[in-house]
């Protein structure tokens, strides 16, 4: 299980903001009420018939099937992507078929850090925990990854859902960490399963 689950954080991580897929995403519009003195709104979603909610950036929308398939072409993609405009800043879920208990949070966090490790000796980690949000326990990683043109910031985090490991990413580039990574933790700070 935590195998597959690494595989499947690896290939998310790879794929979330390569510049040579993003060339060739549909173009998203910008809805008029966006934001534009470069604050960033974020509004309320439910997710996965309801069992999920969860804030967002206001204005991201769903990323196709296709396009999908052209930024993550593993089979192993995420369930749900949000993106923005370009396609360079995306939320993604994944509520997995991997068995997980609320109380096992913390052992699945150690495991997958550690052979997270492996797949990314270089990367710039910087934070990894387990937090009590709304009664659940979600475990997350903070780091820097290696990418094909650049660096990319991840917000990884993870719990039970329904037995099973829901996973979140949120990612961006590098020079466009300052300004997300406050974003990624009050997004994560949001989850409530339901």
């Amino acid at each position: 299980m935590l195998k597959m689950v690494v595989i499947t954080l690896f290939l998310w991580v790879m794929a979330g903001c390569s510049t040579p897929v993003e060339t060739q995403m549909s173009e998203l519009q910008i809805p008029s009420d966006a934001p534009r003195n470069g604050q960033i709104q974020l509004e309320n979603v439910s997710l996965f018939s309801k069992k999920v909610e969860i804030l967002i950036p206001k204005g991201f929308k769903v990323m196709s099937k296709e396009d999908a398939k052209l930024k993550y072409p593993s089979d192993n993609r995420p369930n749900l992507i949000y993106t923005d405009a370009t396609g360079s800043i995306n939320v993604a879920f994944s509520n997995t078929s991997n068995k997980v208990s609320n109380d096992k949070i913390t052992e699945t966090k150690s495991q997958m850090k550690a052979a997270f490790e492996n797949v990314y000796p270089e990367a710039t980690w910087y934070k990894d925990d387990v937090i009590k949000i709304h009664d659940k326990q979600v475990g997350y990683f903070e780091l820097l990854t290696p990418g094909m043109d650049t660096e990319i910031y991840n917000l990884i985090f993870f719990a039970e859902l329904n037995g099973k490991l829901f996973m979140t990413t949120v990612n961006c580039k590098k020079d466009q960490m300052d300004k997300w990574r406050p974003i990624a933790s009050e997004i994560m700070k949001s989850i409530q399963f339901n």
